[in-house]
Protein backbone atom coordinates (compact mmCIF):
# COMPACT_ATOMS: atom_id res chain seq x y z
CA UNK A 1 0.00 0.00 0.00
CA UNK A 2 1.43 3.34 -1.04
CA UNK A 3 1.04 6.79 0.45
CA UNK A 4 -0.89 7.89 -2.65
CA UNK A 5 -3.37 5.01 -2.17
CA UNK A 6 -3.88 6.01 1.46
CA UNK A 7 -4.38 9.65 0.44
CA UNK A 8 -6.93 8.60 -2.20
CA UNK A 9 -8.97 6.60 0.34
CA UNK A 10 -8.85 9.50 2.81
CA UNK A 11 -9.78 12.01 0.09
CA UNK A 12 -12.80 9.87 -0.84
CA UNK A 13 -13.95 9.92 2.79
CA UNK A 14 -13.22 13.63 3.25
CA UNK A 15 -14.95 14.71 0.03
CA UNK A 16 -17.95 12.53 0.86
CA UNK A 17 -18.17 14.10 4.31
CA UNK A 18 -18.20 17.60 2.81
CA UNK A 19 -20.93 16.58 0.34
CA UNK A 20 -23.09 15.02 3.06
CA UNK A 21 -22.61 17.96 5.44
CA UNK A 22 -23.80 20.33 2.70
CA UNK A 23 -26.99 18.27 2.25
CA UNK A 24 -27.99 17.84 5.90
CA UNK A 25 -31.47 19.15 6.61
CA UNK A 26 -33.77 19.11 9.59
CA UNK A 27 -36.20 16.20 9.32
CA UNK A 28 -33.65 13.68 8.03
CA UNK A 29 -33.33 10.46 10.03
CA UNK A 30 -30.13 8.60 10.84
CA UNK A 31 -31.15 6.04 8.22
CA UNK A 32 -31.61 8.82 5.60
CA UNK A 33 -28.21 10.30 6.37
CA UNK A 34 -26.44 6.91 6.40
CA UNK A 35 -27.94 6.03 2.99
CA UNK A 36 -26.92 9.43 1.60
CA UNK A 37 -23.38 9.00 2.92
CA UNK A 38 -22.98 5.55 1.40
CA UNK A 39 -24.31 6.84 -1.92
CA UNK A 40 -21.81 9.72 -1.89
CA UNK A 41 -18.93 7.37 -1.10
CA UNK A 42 -19.93 4.87 -3.80
CA UNK A 43 -20.15 7.70 -6.35
CA UNK A 44 -16.52 8.48 -5.49
CA UNK A 45 -15.43 4.87 -5.96
CA UNK A 46 -15.89 3.16 -2.58
CA UNK A 47 -15.82 -0.60 -3.02
CA UNK A 48 -17.26 -1.44 0.38
CA UNK A 49 -16.95 -0.74 4.09
CA UNK A 50 -14.23 -1.98 6.41
CA UNK A 51 -15.92 -1.29 9.77
CA UNK A 52 -18.25 -4.28 10.31
CA UNK A 53 -19.69 -3.56 6.84
CA UNK A 54 -21.01 -0.18 8.06
CA UNK A 55 -20.25 2.58 5.57
CA UNK A 56 -21.52 5.42 7.72
CA UNK A 57 -22.15 5.26 11.42
CA UNK A 58 -24.56 8.15 12.05
CA UNK A 59 -25.86 9.27 15.44
CA UNK A 60 -28.40 12.10 15.64
CA UNK A 61 -29.60 14.20 18.54
CA UNK A 62 -28.44 15.05 22.03
CA UNK A 63 -28.84 11.53 23.43
CA UNK A 64 -27.65 9.35 20.55
CA UNK A 65 -24.73 11.56 19.52
CA UNK A 66 -23.20 10.87 22.97
CA UNK A 67 -23.32 7.08 22.53
CA UNK A 68 -20.40 4.84 21.76
CA UNK A 69 -21.79 2.04 19.58
CA UNK A 70 -19.80 -0.75 17.95
CA UNK A 71 -20.37 -1.30 14.25
CA UNK A 72 -21.28 -4.88 15.16
CA UNK A 73 -24.36 -3.56 16.93
CA UNK A 74 -25.14 -0.44 14.87
CA UNK A 75 -28.44 -0.04 13.07
CA UNK A 76 -29.26 3.46 11.76
CA UNK A 77 -32.39 4.70 13.48
CA UNK A 78 -35.46 5.60 11.48
CA UNK A 79 -36.87 7.32 14.56
CA UNK A 80 -33.96 9.65 15.42
CA UNK A 81 -34.71 12.79 13.43
CA UNK A 82 -32.30 15.67 12.92
CA UNK A 83 -33.71 18.91 14.30
CA UNK A 84 -32.60 22.48 14.82
CA UNK A 85 -29.77 22.84 17.33
CA UNK A 86 -29.00 19.10 17.17
CA UNK A 87 -25.69 17.35 16.88
CA UNK A 88 -25.07 14.72 14.24
CA UNK A 89 -22.02 12.46 14.55
CA UNK A 90 -20.78 10.92 11.31
CA UNK A 91 -18.07 8.25 10.95
CA UNK A 92 -17.25 6.99 7.44
CA UNK A 93 -15.31 3.79 6.67
CA UNK A 94 -14.86 3.37 2.89
CA UNK A 95 -12.55 0.93 1.14
CA UNK A 96 -10.84 2.16 -2.04
CA UNK A 97 -8.42 -0.11 -3.90
CA UNK A 98 -8.25 -2.36 -0.84
CA UNK A 99 -7.19 0.57 1.36
CA UNK A 100 -9.24 1.69 4.34
CA UNK A 101 -10.38 5.29 4.65
CA UNK A 102 -11.61 6.70 7.95
CA UNK A 103 -13.18 10.10 8.54
CA UNK A 104 -15.37 11.29 11.42
CA UNK A 105 -16.97 14.61 12.33
CA UNK A 106 -19.63 15.95 14.65
CA UNK A 107 -21.75 18.68 13.11
CA UNK A 108 -23.99 21.15 14.90
CA UNK A 109 -27.20 22.04 13.06
CA UNK A 110 -28.11 25.72 13.39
Amino acid sequence: MSFSEIRAAQALASESMAAVAAQLRCGMTEADIAALAEKEMRQRGAEGWWYHNVGALVLVGPERSLLSISGRDYIPSKESVLGENDLVSLDFSPILGGVWGDYARTIYME
